[in-house]
């Protein structure tokens, strides 16, 4: 065994030690949507920004990575003295069309990084700025969707490209469904679209302010898990994932009981064993993967803690 192997085991190790230690706390339950905080046993300060402190402190910004674009791909330009983490999921709105980040990624200080992506706006290829902001997260439905096309790819070509048409598939049914125009087809339409909606939901889904993650559910469904380093890191983003969640139960409006955490519980425990070490990936860390015929996932690892996890279920 070699050097490589002996530090992919230690990374996978430190997966399953994480995922070991979370608790699963009480699950609080709104009309067809559970929500299972998870909290875990060491509180860390992360040693990055996120990319809304980045674009605040007028350290980092995103820009299309050239004057004509490219669908797939980004330009990122990190000024701060810190690592900028972008979590797989996040939509950054703007430029020639809105883009949602194809898997997480740890973009070290420095002056330009391609980053990959995917089009959740497909009718639209015309600036609206310059720049790009963090504005909302994705679906469960569409992450699940674009991180196992990413595994398919990565297995070919190393590349983490998503099957783009199937995530514009994945929005048409989706504005379908939910009855949302959209003139441009742009998924982040629907955030507007269900506003109240979406209010109402947050105001019985209370996260605790020391969790670090969450397990939402619809019904015995688990549609997906976010889980950080840090609950500084989680609080931040929190509200803009649970909204990606609650768009994802609007689909199917009938009410559900609310699971026992005995099935969260077994859920995370199916996940180590899932994992492989994704290779060579944008930035810095080590990428890992989840995959089974109804499971897709992705993680980061850097300096000795997996910094976010992203877990889908198709039951």
């Amino acid at each position: 065994m070699n050097n490589h192997d002996n530090g992919y085991n230690v990374i996978l190790e430190n997966l399953q030690q994480c995922l070991s230690e979370v608790q699963v706390e009480k699950g609080v339950h709104y009309h067809n949507l559970t929500l299972f905080p998870l909290v875990g046993n060491e509180v860390v300060e992360p040693p990055y920004l996120l990319l809304e402190e980045a674009i605040g402190q007028k350290a980092a910004e995103v820009q299309e990575i050239h004057e004509a674009g490219s669908v797939p791909e980004l330009l990122l330009i990190n000024h701060a003295d810190k690592p900028i983490l972008l979590p797989e999921g996040e939509i950054l709105v703007g430029a020639k069309q809105n883009r949602v980040i194809n898997i997480t990624l740890l973009v070290a200080a420095q002056p330009k990084t391609v980053i990959p992506v995917s089009c959740v706006e497909q009718g639209r290829w015309g600036y609206r700025s310059r720049t790009f902001e963090p504005k909302f997260f994705a679906s469960p439905e569409i992450r699940h969707k674009k991180v196992r096309s990413v595994h398919r790819s990565m297995e070919r070509s190393g590349r983490p490209i998503s099957d783009q048409g199937e995530v514009w598939q994945e929005v048409a049914e989706h504005h379908a469904c939910l009855q949302v125009h959209s003139p441009t087809g742009s998924f982040t339409d629907s955030f507007e679209a269900r506003r109240d909606t979406l209010e109402q939901y947050r105001k019985h889904l209370q996260i605790p302010r020391e969790a670090s993650g969450m397990v939402l559910t619809r019904g015995e469904r688990i549609l997906g898990l976010d889980l950080f380093d840090s609950p500084r890191t989680f609080n931040k983003l929190s509200e803009r994932l649970l909204d990606g969640y609650i768009l994802e139960a609007l689909r199917d409006n009938r009410d559900t009981e609310k699971p026992r955490r005995k099935r969260i519980r077994e859920f995370i425990a199916q996940l180590p064993p899932l994992a492989r070490i994704q290779g060579a990936t944008v930035g810095i860390g080590v990428g890992i993967r989840l995959t089974s015929d109804t499971i897709s996932g992705c993680g980061l690892w850097y300096s000795g803690k997996i910094r976010h996890l992203a877990v889908f279920s198709a039951n």
